[in-house]
């Protein structure tokens, strides 16, 4: 057999779907996932690992982890960071490590206006030890074939200031196709589709002990829907966030909230859940996010303004 009946039944819902970056819940604490002008932005080092489990219940989830970090340079207009995940999808495995650079144009002492630019490479295989063979005899599970490292890139533009941002991205610029390699020849199962993303967001300060931040992501691919993230948080006291979002996709619910633990930790959870015909065949998706930050060059304590809205 040239091509596995799982990949394939497996490859069709995502290119039915046409979203094929991973998904996140919390993105709105660690924008970089989707733009890589956002490097810098919080003016110190930031590190963050995030781990998602999606659509708990069905066997061959989705499984994401990623580690982030990213930091501004000496020089305030230079900021450059780093992204590596691996994203699972029953045998089918994405893997990958993309570096980032953005350039920042300075308006005033807290306003910024990034271009950021970021490349790295893809490599989309099968895990052989999570596919089942329908028959003990296939070809494909015999040879074992794998997948190649194939080059990526990301731009985005990202302007904010102290209570607000907006930005746009798009990701996978190459449109690489992703192939295997058996002893009959190279063949062709998914294309890594463009993403464009737009987003923004306000913070309303409204007294010393609350603030309320809305905030919107749109995510567009050809030939899909658009998908639209709606989400309402509140900070209290500076210490913790907690938030409610609408996705349009599968029409899920997500409960958000975020812990500050001293200067330098802060600790995230969410939980999707889904009110569609989906709701039924899933027990919802968990996400657990880390992020620990210290502030290289003093450039948090000279602009004095030690909370971050996002």
């Amino acid at each position: 057999m040239k091509k596995l009946l799982t990949l394939m039944l497996l490859v069709a819902g995502l290119q039915t779907l046409a979203q094929q970056d991973a998904l996140f819940s919390q993105y709105m604490f660690n924008m970089l996932v989707i733009n890589p002008a956002y490097s810098g932005s919080r003016d110190v080092l930031s590190a963050t690992l995030d781990d998602r489990y999606q659509w708990i219940g069905f066997p061959g989830a989705p499984q994401t982890l990623t580690f982030s970090a990213h930091t501004p340079l000496r020089n305030q207009r230079l900021a450059v960071g780093m992204y590596l995940y691996s994203d699972k999808l029953g045998p089918l495995r994405d893997d990958g490590l993309d570096l980032n650079y953005a350039y920042r144009i300075l308006f005033g002492e807290f306003t910024r206006l990034a271009f950021g630019i970021d490349l790295g490479i893809h490599k989309m295989h099968i895990d052989w030890d999570k596919a089942n063979p329908y028959s003990d005899n296939d070809i494909a599970f015999a040879n074992r074939v794998e997948g190649k490292i194939k080059p990526d890139a990301n731009f985005g533009i990202y302007f904010y200031s102290t209570n607000y941002y907006v930005g746009v991205s798009s990701k996978h610029l190459f449109e690489n196709t992703m192939t295997v390699d058996d002893i009959q020849g190279s063949y062709t199962f998914t294309t890594l589709a463009r993403h464009f993303y737009a987003m923004g967001g306000y913070a309303f300060p409204v007294n010393e002990w609350l603030v309320l931040k809305p905030s919107v992501l749109l995510k567009y691919t050809a030939h899909a829907p658009m998908n639209v993230d709606l989400t309402a948080s509140a900070l209290f006291t500076n210490l913790f966030w907690l938030g409610v979002s609408y996705r349009t996709e599968r029409n899920a619910i997500v409960f958000l909230t975020e812990f500050n633990i001293g200067q330098h930790l802060r600790l995230g959870y969410s939980y999707d859940t889904y009110i569609s015909k989906f709701a039924g065949q899933s027990q919802g998706s968990h996400e657990f996010m880390l992020n620990y930050e210290i502030d290289l060059y003093q450039l948090r304590l000279l602009r004095d303004l030690n909370v971050r809205y996002f």
